[in-house]
Formats: C-alpha cells, sequence, structure tokens
C-alpha cells in the first residue's frame, strides 16, 4: 500500500491508518475526505506499573474506538531515556489521563508525571488532566498532590471496573469527555 491507494480510497478508519503508523498530522493534513473525523483528544496514560491489567485494557479499548493513545513501555523506543520520552510524550499528548490508585499514590514516578502535567496546563493555559480512579483509597489520601487533585478536580470513578457493565459505563462516560467539540481546547 501506498500514497495512491490512501487517496483512492474512500472513508478510511482512522484506527486504521494509525495502525499503519502514521501521525495524526499527516492523517488530518493529507487525507482529509479520506477519513472519519479526529474526534478525540489525544492521550498519556499515567499509571502504576501495578495497575497493569486494568490500564491494558483501558488503553485497548480507547484505541479501538479512536483515541490515541500514548502508553509506555509499548510506545517508548528502545533505548530512549525514560523520563525525557515520558516529559516529551506528555507535551505532545493534548490530555493526560492519570490512573489514580493505592499503587499511584506511592509511585514517585506518577507524582514527577503529574508535575510535568501540571505544569503543562499553565503553559498551555487549558485542561490536560483527566483523573480516574480505580479504587477508593485516593479519596482517603492525605498525600499533598492528591489532596490537590480532589480539591481541584472531578474524579471518574473506575472503581468497579473488574464488573463488565460497570466498566462500560464508566468508559462511556470517560469517551464522552474525551471528545473533542467545535472550537473547544479546554
Amino acid at each position: 500500500m501506498d500514497h495512491r491507494t490512501l487517496t483512492k480510497s474512500t472513508i478510511l478508519p482512522i484506527s486504521f491508518l494509525r495502525g499503519c503508523g502514521l501521525p495524526d498530522q499527516f492523517i488530518t493534513e493529507t487525507l482529509t475526505g479520506h477519513i472519519a473525523t479526529l474526534e478525540y483528544w489525544s492521550c498519556f496514560i499515567s499509571y502504576s506499573s501495578h495497575d497493569s491489567k486494568f490500564v491494558e485494557q483501558l488503553h485497548t479499548d480507547l484505541q479501538v474506538r479512536g483515541v490515541r493513545c500514548w502508553f509506555a513501555p509499548k510506545d517508548m523506543r528502545i533505548g530512549a531515556r525514560i523520563r525525557d520520552a515520558i516529559d516529551e510524550a506528555i507535551r505532545e499528548a493534548e490530555r493526560v489521563v492519570l490512573v489514580l490508585s493505592l499503587h499511584t499514590m506511592s509511585s514517585t514516578w506518577v507524582e514527577k508525571e503529574f508535575e510535568t502535567t501540571f505544569e503543562e496546563e499553565r503553559l498551555r493555559d487549558s485542561l490536560v488532566l483527566v483523573p480516574i480512579r480505580i479504587d477508593d483509597s485516593p479519596l482517603l489520601s492525605k498525600k499533598a498532590w492528591i489532596a490537590d487533585i480532589k480539591r481541584s478536580r472531578n474524579i471518574g470513578d473506575f472503581s468497579a471496573w473488574q464488573k463488565d457493565s460497570q466498566y462500560k459505563l464508566a468508559l462511556t462516560r470517560l469517551l464522552k469527555d474525551l471528545r473533542k467539540t467545535l472550537g473547544s481546547d479546554a
């Protein structure tokens, strides 16, 4: 397949084009009219490795529905400096989905990712952080950075994620909140 195939094709799913490795900028600038619109904000998923089972499911479900997600370690180049790669991915993402849990609260990596995200919000003067929780422990936390989130943000509830119907409800809500609206950037 080459560029001629793409230009002769009718509407192609974004997930297919992304699966071919095409960057979003190329998709939007070059293939306008040949694709469905990019309707969701691109995301970086911040999480503790102890929550990998949930995050892998969330990542798959978001990708299938057309949400572009940067997901470590899968999207990190081999040999990349971890902190630099993560900071760059956060700066490039339109939203950061922060998965809060008992494990997150003790992760210095996640705390640093939160700080980078918060700085991005200040620089952009727009919303970047999208916090969700998979258990109730963040609601009880007294850690300063978690308290900042609790005071300033509505936290999405995925605490019943192991129940399929509850997970689907929470995912639907998250997708609604990650959907771009005309003229929105916050």
